[in-house]
């Protein structure tokens, strides 16, 4: 089944660097990073992520049988005949994430 991911990019900023600096002394003292440490990076290891953070927005299937399940209000399915989507609202996805620099879309077979 092939998949449509849907990802936001925030790049590094201070914040970033603070948690980064946090999750790498814990790692070096092997001990796991604080819950809000851990949830910042969704539980990617930074050192995996230099342009930034990596949000997930949504996914869907893209064979169009699984209209989507998106964590943005931005984001709605598109479907027509011999092919399915998504519309991303720039306005909308503005508000909710004003950090994103970058919409990386993945499709996964």
């Amino acid at each position: 089944m092939n998949r449509l991911r849907i990802n936001g990019v925030q790049p590094v900023d201070e914040e970033w660097r603070k948690m980064k600096k946090v999750w790498d002394a814990c790692k070096e003292a092997d001990i796991d990073p604080p819950g809000d440490v851990h949830d910042y990076f969704e539980g990617q290891d930074p050192n995996d992520l230099p342009e930034g953070l990596e949000v997930d927005l949504g996914s869907r299937d893209a064979d169009g049988q699984d209209n989507g399940h998106y964590r943005s209000k931005a984001i709605t399915s598109v479907d027509r005949e011999m092919a399915c989507g998504v519309d991303i609202n720039l306005e909308q996805l503005r508000k909710e994430h004003p950090n994103l620099s970058t919409i990386r879309i993945w499709v996964s077979w």
